[in-house]
């Protein structure tokens, strides 16, 4: 009796066992496959990181080649135009100058112009009016 109990104790122990094998190796199973899942996305995240290096890099390849290339040239065509804009400008408040100087002179010669016609006319009028004075002489004189 005592060896019944005993072989039925270890028979459930061995059904146990199975059992827990049977969940191991399930376990096992799932793990293989969240481990071949794990590594494939561990090799999609490391290509997307060596490309976003090789990214990375052409950009600052490309940044550095700016700044100490691209840049300077910028710079030295970016003062070229500044002087020359800053020579035009001169050019510019020089001619402004000259056209104020020639508008004041204009101004000048306009006043002259209408103060010779109006002399002119003054003395057109003198003229006519001392002929015409001449004239009533001339005629008064000689019929005396």
């Amino acid at each position: 009796e005592s060896m019944k109990a005993e072989i039925q104790r270890l028979t459930d122990a061995l059904v146990m066992q199975k059992e827990e094998t049977e969940g191991l190796k399930e376990d096992l199973k799932e793990l293989m496959t969240s481990y071949s899942s794990l590594k494939d996305q561990s090799m999609k995240t490391l290509a997307h990181l060596q490309a976003n290096e090789r990214f990375l890099a052409d950009i600052t390849d490309r940044h550095s080649k700016f700044f100490k290339t691209d840049m300077p040239d910028l710079l030295e065509r970016l003062n070229s135009n500044s002087h020359s804009l800053q020579s035009y400008n001169v050019k510019i408040k020089r001619l402004g100058e000259i056209v104020q100087d020639v508008q004041r002179k204009n101004e000048r010669n306009v006043f002259a112009s209408v103060m010779m016609t109006l002399l002119t006319w003054l003395l057109s009028l003198i003229a006519l009016i001392v002929l015409g004075m001449t004239s009533f002489f001339n005629s008064i004189k000689r019929p005396m």
